[in-house]
């Protein structure tokens, strides 16, 4: 679904409501048809923490 921004607020707001939707819930086949993160975590990763080189 795309989503129109009126103004730098609403555009803000879509960007945000995706960046907090995609890691969480959204389902990819490569992954196992689990989220991002469930991946990254069932595969041993802590996403949440940065990355320290």
């Amino acid at each position: 679904m795309i989503s129109q921004s009126d103004s730098l607020s609403e555009l803000q707001e879509v960007v945000g409501g995706q960046m907090q939707y995609y890691p969480r819930e959204a389902i990819h086949s490569s992954g196992g048809n689990r989220p991002p993160l469930a991946y990254l975590e069932s595969e041993g990763f802590n996403p949440r923490q940065p990355f320290i080189n």
